[in-house]
């Protein structure tokens, strides 16, 4: 069944082509923004649950587990991608301006 879902025409490997690409710029800047919150760590000495929270969801981002030629074409991969660079975004914001209290540090 899955390969009936996603033959076609042209436009859906173009489409599965560009949730590739978006995947694995999600899991790029995922990377990034985790690279970030370990620097900040290691520089402030800052703790936190932020850090291995992105680490262990960096760990299930879906472009190392959910690939475009499955069933639905790509868009799985696509809004899973979006999710959790939001979900990303949202941890990297909050530990950036969230007050630090000396009992949390």
């Amino acid at each position: 069944m899955n390969l009936l879902a996603c033959s076609g025409d042209w436009h859906i490997w173009v489409l599965m082509k560009e949730s590739l690409v978006l995947g694995w710029f999600s899991g790029g800047v995922c990377a990034v923004l985790t690279l970030a919150l370990l620097y900040e760590r290691l520089r402030r000495k800052r703790r936190g649950r932020v850090l291995p929270i992105c680490i262990a969801l960096m760990i299930f981002h879906p472009v190392f587990w959910n690939s475009p030629n499955n069933g639905d074409c790509g868009s799985g991969r696509r809004q899973s991608s979006y999710n959790f660079l939001a979900i990303f975004t949202v941890l990297f914001l909050y530990h950036v301006f969230a007050p630090s209290h000396k009992g949390n540090e």
